[in-house]
């Protein structure tokens, strides 16, 4: 018999090949093995199929929360409610500089998440809100003159009919950073305003009850403010900028999800958050870009990702299916099922250098 010589693919970017240098993860294998099923002849595909692998995770790569600690040290956040706490009346701060947030009014903590192992909060439409006011935060920490604010968002209606604010950061009328819904149409608006001078892009025609990652930079030095929908910029770049007071900000106004810390009826956010990051500069696209992937796709690493399996077998399958995770087994290891191997595929017999593959 012929000995078998494997190779093993993660598509982390979820582009559809596996053409990145980090995406052949066969030395991360330990150990693999699979049974394929059996196909009637009326059958398009097999039943019954599955692979199973277990991967050296010592690097934890195949982990979410190794994300958080790669942006946590690459991209520094000054704060980070990631939103995932499953009770009680605080929203952590994960940047490590313990900005803790506190939770007032009807916020339902452990709802389902974006599909990054995290779970999130889920606000009413009249009461919720996060107090985020601390002055160590936004008086000494957070610069008004050159930050980045992202957020994850998640509605069942973006045209609610009513203003829906997710951040807001006021000192005055003439001094204050907001990002909300508009009340008019599936928009989201990004104001800047410094010195009585505003500054706004709006992101239109949003649809689809998917996650949505929204983000919002801005640089005095540089004369810009932009915005930003998923991984690319919204808009266009807003120059003029006025100079921002450095008055206190009001400490019922620095807040996630509301107009501020006593909401009014219809003007809390009235669904899903997660994952609000502050930065104390403006990132580059390329670097939200790349914060959009770790959350919508490396961040989940085996969950929902493709893989390949790639022998020299004769007589070799092609086959097509989805890729399932276990449970994270020790610190070293992460075992994974490739269910149903076969699923929504053709078999098909090939010559010497076929394939496994799952998609």
């Amino acid at each position: 018999m012929t000995e078998a010589d494997f190779n093993f693919f993660m598509d982390w970017d979820n582009d559809g090949d596996f053409d990145e240098a980090d995406e052949n993860v066969t030395s991360f294998v330990k150990k693999a093995s699979w049974d394929v099923g059996m196909k009637e002849a009326f059958q398009d595909t097999a039943d019954e199929s599955r692979a199973v692998m277990t991967f050296n995770n010592s690097d934890k790569r195949f982990s979410p929360a190794e994300y958080f600690t790669r942006i946590r040290e690459q991209y520094a956040p000054i704060a980070h409610w990631r939103l995932n706490e499953t009770s009680g009346t605080i929203a952590d701060d994960n940047s490590g500089n313990g900005f803790i947030g506190n939770l007032i009014g009807s916020i339902t903590t452990n709802q389902p998440g974006m599909g990054d192992g995290f779970t999130s909060f889920n606000f009413d439409d009249d009461t919720s809100v996060i107090d985020i006011y601390n002055e160590a935060f936004i008086d000494d920490t957070f610069d008004p003159t050159e930050f980045s604010i992202i957020f994850w968002a998640q509605r069942d209606d973006w045209n609610p009919g009513v203003t829906k604010r997710v951040i807001r950061f006021r000192v005055d009328g003439s001094n204050q950073i907001q990002i909300n819904i508009s009340s008019v149409s599936a928009t989201m608006q990004y104001f800047y305003t410094a010195g009585g001078t505003s500054k706004q892009v709006d992101h239109s025609s949003i649809s689809g009850t998917d996650w949505k990652m929204f983000s919002m930079t801005v640089s005095t030095t540089a004369d810009e403010m932009k915005a930003f929908f998923n991984d690319s910029q919204t808009g266009s770049t807003q120059t003029g900028l006025g100079v921002f007071t450095t008055d206190p900000f009001l400490s019922t106004s620095v807040i996630i999800g509301s107009l501020d810390t006593t909401p009014a009826t219809t003007q809390s956010w009235g669904d899903d958050l997660a994952h609000v990051m502050v930065f104390n500069r403006p990132l580059t696209e390329t670097e939200i870009a790349d914060i959009f992937s770790l959350h919508a796709t490396r961040s989940a690493r085996v969950l929902g990702r493709k893989a390949r399996i790639e022998s020299v077998l004769n007589g070799a399958l092609q086959n097509y299916a989805e890729q399932a995770a276990e449970e994270l087994k020790t610190d070293d290891e992460k075992s994974a099922n490739l269910t149903d191997l076969l699923a929504d595929s053709h078999l098909q017999e090939q010559d010497s250098g076929g394939s496994y593959l799952t998609e």
